[in-house]
Formats: C-alpha cells, sequence, structure tokens
C-alpha cells in the first residue's frame, strides 16, 4: 500500500503517515521509487495502537476513581465525627 492508500483508509493526513514512517512506528519498504506499507505491517500497527489506547483509558478509570474517593474522604473528615445525641 502507498502512504496515500495507508492515510485514506485510517482517516489521517498522509504526513501522520510518513511522521510514523519517520519515527520507527509503522515499518514499510522502498519500491521503484516510492514508499510502500505492507498490510500485515499495519495491521500490526494498528492493534499494537489499539493497545495502548486500551490501557491509557484503563489507566483514566482507575485514576478517577481514586480521585473520587479522596474527595469523598475528605468531605468525611472535613465534617468531623458524629457525635451521638
Amino acid at each position: 500500500m502507498t502512504i496515500d492508500e495507508v492515510a485514506l483508509e485510517l482517516r489521517v493526513a498522509s504526513r501522520t503517515v510518513e511522521r510514523w514512517i519517520a519515527l520507527g512506528y509503522l515499518r514499510s519498504f522502498l519500491l521503484g521509487g516510492s514508499r510502500r506499507i505492507d498490510r500485515k505491517d499495519l495491521v500490526a500497527f494498528i492493534r499494537k495502537a489499539k493497545a495502548a489506547s486500551d490501557r491509557r483509558a484503563a489507566r483514566n478509570r482507575s485514576e478517577r476513581r481514586k480521585k473520587k474517593v479522596r474527595k469523598r474522604a475528605a468531605r468525611v473528615y472535613a465534617r468531623g465525627p458524629r457525635l451521638p445525641d
């Protein structure tokens, strides 16, 4: 696949695909003077990106949960102890 075909399929700019190649995120090769990306390398790239996204989402959920618990604890402790009437 060409850079433009990959960009179209992933709905990003062709410059973004070129940047991914330059950074080593996406493997490519030269064929007749133009840069090509093998479909299996594209699939591997997409799987790796999805896994990283899933890890970030899980970490964010965990952080939000911890933050919520801390806020609740702060409210409870700010009120002070409850004394029997």
